[in-house]
């Protein structure tokens, strides 16, 4: 259930379409973090419209629409995210968090596993482990 972040691998698989996308994304951020996330929303799908590929609009456009019940676009845009940029681990994190709320537990613990395969020392990918295991009955995996 993370977003916002630094700046990781921007405009990775796109050629620079529009150079002032910076100014828009960082409207989208900040829009964000104020939780104004209808007006985020937007920025957000305006960069997708314009083809920009930056893990941060995937991963906070997918938190928005999973928060507003948009599983499905959730995932797609999360998914993505994994896609272009298979290292980011907030995009493991948020898929793994979403399975668990939908109680695909298999799926959750899947993506958990493999955001921490990324970064071992990620604590909220093993928080989105344990409550998996807790939920699949695999207890004595959380020892």
């Amino acid at each position: 259930m993370k977003g916002f972040g630094k700046k990781k691998n921007p405009q990775k698989g796109t050629k620079n379409k529009n150079k002032n996308y910076k100014v828009i994304i960082d409207k989208a951020l900040d829009l964000h973090r104020a939780g104004k996330t209808i007006e985020a929303s937007k920025y957000y799908q305006e960069l997708l419209d314009m083809g920009i590929n930056d893990s941060r609009i995937f991963i906070n456009y997918g938190l928005i629409n999973r928060q507003t019940g948009k599983i499905q676009i959730a995932k797609e845009l999360y998914l993505k995210s994994i896609n272009l940029f298979p290292k980011e681990v907030d995009a493991y994190t948020n898929l793994s968090y979403l399975f668990k709320s939908t109680k695909e537990f298999n799926k959750a613990k899947e993506y958990a596993n493999k955001a921490i395969k990324i970064k071992p020392d990620f604590i909220p990918a093993y928080l989105n482990l344990a409550e998996a295991l807790k939920e699949l009955g695999q207890i004595e995996e959380t020892e």
